[in-house]
């Protein structure tokens, strides 16, 4: 859900509908929708490309900042092991991501 809702917050920032994400991305609208929803993972590629096109750096989608007590250098080690595992799983992303966190609180 966290995800998802990054993604949307994103797309938004950069005042794409989900049909222009979905055209820059080449996947379907409907997969956008999956992802916003939280009933649909995305894969290293399509996170790697979601990155490129809304100027994002891929920690970003996995943290929530309104809440997020976690200091600049906790954020860069978050996006250094989400750059280090883009071959992996986003649900294996989002398990270390959460021990790391969990670990720096």
């Amino acid at each position: 859900m966290l995800f998802g809702s990054n993604l949307r917050k994103y797309r938004k920032a950069h005042a794409l509908s989900q049909e222009e994400l979905a055209e820059a991305a080449e996947v379907s609208v409907k997969h956008i929708g999956a992802l916003e929803s939280g009933s649909s993972f995305i894969s290293a590629e399509l996170l790697e490309t979601f990155c490129d096109v809304l100027n994002v750096s891929p920690h970003l989608f996995f943290v929530d900042e309104s809440s997020s007590v976690l200091a600049p250098v906790a954020l860069i080690q978050v996006e250094q092991i989400i750059r280090g595992r883009m071959n992996q799983t986003a649900s294996t992303i989002c398990q270390e991501v959460r021990q790391k966190i969990l670990t720096l609180s």
